[in-house]
């Protein structure tokens, strides 16, 4: 496959992703700032764990698509990213920033994001074509355990808000990747 492609994919998942967040932000505010990044990690598990219940059983009681749930769960990872930017620069939670430094402090996120996807995506030869959804959907629920035990645990503050960040990072990304094959009618039931 060629890199290059993943690449236009990746950039018009998270365009469509941006203008969703931003709409949204428009008719609701800020309150994701109420959020502290351990609860947006929860609100990704929430969505996750959907998609495997939906898996699992094989059929859906609620409306929105398991397809619908990827780009929720790309905003909530870079939400997340930009609560621990607020971590370490010592921002309040609940502060409100203006709307052109949050469009800002959002797209320098998806662009430290994407630079790990591309240097990943080189390495492992997008080897994440060949994963199913499922198997992907696992993953990150694996990074968000891990998340849960760090934050349990007794490390250091700064050392809690780079892991949360690279789990952040590596959650939009499969999320990502996922809406990518979604759209290109991979099953997501498998």
């Amino acid at each position: 496959m060629d890199q290059n492609k993943s690449n236009e994919e990746y950039d018009k998942v998270i365009h469509s992703c941006r203008t969703e967040f931003f709409k949204k932000n428009s008719e609701y505010g800020q309150s994701w700032q109420r959020y502290r990044a351990a609860s947006l990690l929860e609100k990704i598990c929430i969505k996750l764990e959907r998609i495997q219940t939906i898996q699992q059983v094989g059929q859906q009681k609620v409306e929105d698509t398991v397809a619908s749930e990827f780009p929720a769960i790309i905003n909530y990872s870079i939400l997340g990213k930009v609560k621990c930017r607020e971590w370490e620069n010592g921002v309040a939670v609940g502060a409100s920033v203006s709307l052109n430094e949050l469009e800002k402090m959002y797209d320098n996120e998806v662009t430290k994001t994407k630079e790990v996807f591309v240097r990943k995506n080189h390495d492992y030869g997008e080897s994440w074509r060949k994963r199913t959804i499922g198997f992907m959907v696992d993953e990150m629920l694996t990074k968000f355990d891990r998340a849960a035990t760090i934050h349990k645990s007794s490390l250091a503050p700064e050392k809690k808000r780079v892991h949360f960040e690279e789990i952040f990072t590596d959650i939009c990304n499969y999320a990502v990747f996922c809406k990518i094959l979604t759209d290109e009618g991979i099953d997501v039931m498998v």
